[in-house]
């Protein structure tokens, strides 16, 4: 697909997700990055926690490529972190929108719960686009689940 002119106001990945979402058919609408590797049962168990946990919106850490001393240094411990300081099921539980964790480099939602939060034309000039949606999710009372990157079991 080639994409359109970048427009006023939009940042660049942004204009390009809300490109490929356009352009989408089915029911669920799935955004990985390019630099993250996934298991061969990813699809499978990333669309079976978000129908068995009856989510909305399914995010994960997945595996990402490390390519520098730095990445190799800090990429474990934003999960580390995240993982051990916010008390996630708490978070879903209490609807605690501040406190929400959306990966970016990993979200899989219903089309109808994209569109409802508005996707990327929402959050077209945001930096963090993926803790905005994250946070829009559960202001509109939907519901998340955050997905361990190894094994894709959801927390």
């Amino acid at each position: 697909m080639e994409g359109g002119p970048l427009p006023g106001g939009w940042l660049g990945k942004h204009w390009a997700c809300h490109q490929l979402d356009r352009t989408a058919i089915g029911e669920l609408i799935l955004f990985v990055d390019a630099d993250t590797r996934h298991t061969p049962d990813m699809l499978l168990d990333s669309v079976s926690a978000l129908l068995a946990e009856r989510a909305d919106l399914v995010t994960a850490f997945p595996r990402e490529e490390v390519v520098t001393w730095g990445e190799r240094l800090l990429v474990p411990v934003i999960g580390f972190g995240i993982f051990t300081f916010i008390p996630i099921r708490l978070v879903q539980r209490l609807r605690l929108a501040a406190l929400s964790v959306n990966i970016g480099q990993f979200m899989l939602f219903h089309r109808a719960t994209y569109e409802t939060v508005g996707g990327y034309e929402a959050v077209r000039a945001e930096i963090v686009d993926d803790m905005v949606l994250g946070r829009r999710i559960i202001s509109s009372g939907l519901e998340w689940r955050l997905l361990d990157r190894v094994a894709m079991r959801w927390l």
